[in-house]
């Protein structure tokens, strides 16, 4: 009887040990799925919190949103075209050409609205020299804008008034442009280099004369057919002045600096950036509006600037009044060095 008893009783005693084991099991997965549920929530919330690093670089954003930050598309792809240094933008690469072949001076032979432009020399074939232009800033804006103005000068064909675009690389993220070179400077500062010689010849018998009018109505020649192959192209310059006009060896004058230039109809200027406020036809001095016809109206100063052998556009008016005298019917009258039929 009593071993009947016990052998009734071992098979209850192992059915509580399986179901305690199985408890255990269960209580030892839940808890380890309960700190692993923490560990992960504690790292996520860690993640998402805002680090004193980022809290400094929002600060930064907020006061200077053009040195920090991606603010539109158009950075966004020259932050990765440029300072990823992969290289020139896809429309660019028929133009790329390689550093090792590009030697920069340190002559600086001028500067525009966003670059600086010095003295320089390509080999490819053989040795050439070049003038090469590179943006003066580090900021994002001044690489947007110096890239816009790279763009602009890749959509020009060829032209004899129109200084030639030789290519572009970048390098440790810096862009490079090169340009053809010109001996003789811009035609501002040559036309007042030439000026006391022009005074002399002028009080002379002999009549010589470093410049002639035929000289000055090439120059004038010359920047309307540059212009005109721009306007052709669909461009409005924006910055045509006497300053931003190059000679070549034999003073052909050629159309240079597309800093300000858009690709477009018509143009409504939305930002704060420098404009030549003298070259500017009356629409762009009031209601910021550029279309080919304002780039006529600076050619037409810039004429005057050659008659007058470069000196500055409305002599005496303060640049806050010119607006207000222009609308009033105000014009520059005729140089006293220029005769009636110019």
């Amino acid at each position: 009887m009593f071993k009947y008893a016990g052998a009734t009783d071992a098979p209850n005693n192992g059915h509580v040990n399986v179901a305690a084991i199985i408890l255990g099991v269960l209580l030892a997965i839940a808890v380890i799925v309960i700190i692993i549920g923490c560990v992960v929530w504690r790292k996520r919330n860690s993640d998402s919190a805002p680090k004193l690093d980022d809290q400094l670089i929002e600060i930064s954003n907020v006061r200077d949103p053009s040195t920090h930050g991606i603010e539109s598309p158009i950075i966004e792809d020259i932050e990765r075209d440029i300072n990823e240094d992969i290289g020139l933008p896809a429309w660019a690469k028929g133009l790329e050409i390689q550093w090792q072949n590009l030697t920069i001076e340190d002559k600086v032979l001028g500067k525009g609205i966003f670059g600086e432009v010095r003295a320089g020399s390509l080999e490819i074939r053989e040795m050439s020299k070049v003038a090469i232009k590179t943006v003066k800033g580090a900021t994002t804006t001044a690489s947007e804008d110096f890239l816009v103005e790279f763009k602009t000068m890749s959509q020009i064909k060829p032209h004899p008034n129109v200084v030639g675009l030789i290519g572009a690389c970048i390098h440790k993220a810096v862009l490079y442009i090169a340009l053809e070179y010109l001996p003789n400077g811009n035609l501002r500062d040559y036309l007042r280099s030439t000026r006391p010689q022009q005074q002399v010849a002028m009080k002379s018998d002999d009549g010589v004369s470093p410049l002639t009018s035929s000289n000055l109505l090439t120059f004038g020649i010359d920047i309307a057919r540059g212009m005109d192959h721009l306007s052709d192209t669909g461009i409005i310059h924006r910055d045509l002045a006497a300053r931003n006009i190059l000679l070549g060896e034999d003073l052909t004058a050629k159309i240079s600096d597309f800093g300000l230039s858009r690709g477009e109809d018509i143009y409504f200027q939305k930002s704060k950036n420098r404009v030549p406020f003298r070259w500017l036809a009356i629409e762009s001095l009031t209601r910021r509006m550029y279309k080919s016809k304002s780039d006529v109206w600076s050619f037409g100063i810039v004429l005057w600037e050659i008659a007058t052998f470069g000196a500055t556009p409305y002599p005496g008016i303060q640049s806050k009044l010119l607006a207000k005298r222009l609308q009033e019917g105000y014009r520059m009258p005729k140089p006293e060095n220029c005769a009636d039929e110019m």
